[in-house]
């Protein structure tokens, strides 16, 4: 005689319990989550590498465009300044290799209306400089804005620059 150690279970109950998958879900959810995070967190690094740059150059022209008297006298204070582009996508061209963009904000005064034209080079990735700033009335006229442009004065200080006296 033979002994059957489970004499005393029920056929039904004598298969082993199929194995949860829920581990594989909670992990498998997890890991797409953070590949997901991953791949959202390195594009949003990519735009602001490229956004902050223009939009410091945006906001330091608009800036300079309102408190101009240049710009007040030629459409008339109070000046306003778009904060949006228009249109949104810049007119692109290339001089002497080097990639200029050419942005357009709106520009309202008492008088008149016109654009304030934002030229931008970008001579290497994520770099990038304002060449030109310059206001076009709504007749067509253009002036030259150049924040940059140095004040040149003649002061002629003599040829005693506070020595002895001799």
């Amino acid at each position: 005689m033979s002994y059957d150690p489970n004499a005393d279970k029920s056929p039904e109950t004598d298969f082993d319990q199929p194995k949860s998958k829920k581990k594989f879900w909670l992990f498998g959810g997890v890991g797409c989550v953070v590949f997901l995070l991953l791949c959202c967190g390195g594009i949003g690094a990519i735009g602001y590498m490229v956004a902050k740059p223009l939009q410091d150059i945006f906001r330091e022209s608009q800036e300079y465009a309102r408190t101009s008297e240049i710009v007040a006298d030629a459409v008339g204070a109070p000046v306003a300044v778009a904060e949006q582009q228009d249109p949104l996508v810049p007119a692109t061209f290339t001089e002497d290799g080097v990639t200029i963009q050419e942005w357009r904000f709106a520009v309202t005064g008492s008088k008149t209306n016109g654009q304030l034209i934002v030229k931008i080079a970008q001579e290497q990735p994520f770099k990038y400089e304002r060449k030109s700033l310059a206001l076009e009335l709504e007749d067509g006229t253009v002036i030259d804005l150049n924040p940059e442009e140095e004040l040149d004065i003649d002061i002629d200080l003599g040829d005693d620059l506070g020595g002895d006296g001799e």
